[in-house]
């Protein structure tokens, strides 16, 4: 009976040695893949928010300074033909954008504070800002764009009407040099999300 048994164990260790190796290469595969799945992830996110930036700046370098300077950051502005100008602006880079949920000016005032001079939301739209609303938080990218005359893509933010991916651009006046306001583009944070996960699938798949 042990000479029978004794046959039997080289083999029972040889496949609990192939049973190791195989639990193994499992693992590192799990590993190297969830390496290559963060590594794929990083960049397409960094090209998304490239291109999400100069699509602000070429909304931004398209916007008629001139219409900004007119405007007095109040409801003064409704019904003149720079806000509606402005607007309508807005609106077209919406429809350029799908992604894009809203599209915004800015303004600063001298004591720091920041309100907003105009929209793409339809008067009266239960998402629209009127002309002099006091943003109640201002986002450091916001703040970077109007004191070094940075753009940025930065997010998640948060904010009373979501979680979004913003892109913001500072608009100047070209014969002073002097900011005169900003630009911003808002991305649903779950849309940026859901298009970052489609561009990594194929990749890792791959992998």
């Amino acid at each position: 009976m042990s000479g029978a048994d004794d046959a039997v164990m080289p083999g029972a260790r040889g496949g609990r040695r192939r049973s190791w190796l195989m639990a193994t290469v499992v693992i590192v595969g799990i590993v190297l893949t969830g390496l290559a799945a963060r590594q794929v992830w990083r960049a397409e996110d960094r090209d998304m928010r490239q291109a999400a930036l100069t699509e602000a700046h070429i909304a931004g370098s398209a916007v008629n300074w001139r219409h900004i300077e007119r405007l007095k950051g109040s409801t003064a502005d409704l019904g003149t033909a720079s806000y509606a100008r402005l607007g309508e602006q807005l609106r077209r880079v919406r429809k350029m954008h799908p992604r894009c949920r809203f599209a915004y000016i800015l303004r600063r005032l001298s004591d720091g504070t920041v309100i907003s001079l105009v929209d793409s939301e339809a008067p009266g739209s239960r998402d629209y800002s009127p002309p002099g609303r006091l943003l109640p938080a201002v986002d450091a990218s916001i703040v970077r764009a109007f004191v070094a005359g940075q753009g940025s893509t930065t997010g998640p933010v948060r904010d009373r009407w979501g979680v979004w991916m913003r892109s913001i651009v500072p608009l100047t006046n070209p014969e002073s040099g002097q900011i005169i306001a900003v630009l911003g583009m808002d991305v649903d944070a779950r849309d940026w999300n859901s298009t970052l996960l489609a561009r990594t699938i194929g990749p890792v798949g791959a992998v």
